[in-house]
């Protein structure tokens, strides 16, 4: 991560840390997330904090994977992300993205955000990891879920555990800051993916 990017990165509320720090109304956030149309915990304090960073003037969109009957009025502030709907009954409505496609790009680009928020570590957020390294955007992550527990859901952690752990620490190595709900999730992912730029926060 370069020094500037560092620096980039803003908190809303939080006094200037330095001169290219921009105004809560400059804000321009996108927030990368798998499914926001399922309204789960990840969901809900997604909405919260888009809420909140709205209610102090910035501007949010969400890229996420989109159900086929979604009225097209609940996308306009959606860039939506080609998904493939996760093949087990007990899964829901449940998608996941393989990638950022040109168009999708595309659009994050017309959007122009200065900030950009990666809630999953999926193909999806790795693309906008390397997209926000390209252009020197300022990222940050969170970490909602026990993804490691996941596999045990499915039966897959005897054959895709070990691959799946070294996923996650080169995912989240990439990070400047994850912030995760509870310093006891903070202990238990930082030993599960090997580093240490987990930070407390209880909005998250």
């Amino acid at each position: 991560m370069t020094t500037s990017m560092k620096q980039d990165r803003v908190e809303l509320g939080s006094p200037s840390i330095n001169a290219s720090r921009p105004a809560d109304s400059d804000l321009r956030i996108l927030i990368f997330t798998a499914t926001y149309f399922v309204l789960d915990g990840v969901t809900l304090t997604i909405r919260r904090l888009e809420s909140h960073l709205r209610s102090r003037g910035a501007t949010v969109k969400i890229l996420s994977t989109v159900p086929d009957n979604i009225d097209p009025q609940q996308t306009k502030d959606i860039i939506i992300v080609p998904g493939i709907k996760i093949p087990f009954n007990h899964a829901g409505d449940y998608s996941f993205g393989v990638g950022l496609d040109d168009n999708t790009i595309s659009q994050i680009e017309e959007y122009k955000p200065n900030i950009v928020h990666f809630t999953v570590p999926d193909f999806v957020a790795l693309d906008g990891i390397r997209w926000c390294q390209k252009h020197n955007i300022a990222y940050i992550g969170t970490w909602h879920s026990n993804y490691c527990d996941y596999l045990k859901y499915y039966f897959l952690e005897w054959i895709l555990g070990p691959g799946f752990h070294r996923y996650l620490k080169g995912f989240f190595e990439q990070m400047p800051t994850v912030y995760v709900p509870t310093p006891y999730v903070r202990h238990l992912h930082g030993n599960n993916c090997g580093v240490n730029n987990f930070s407390y926060s209880s909005r998250c």
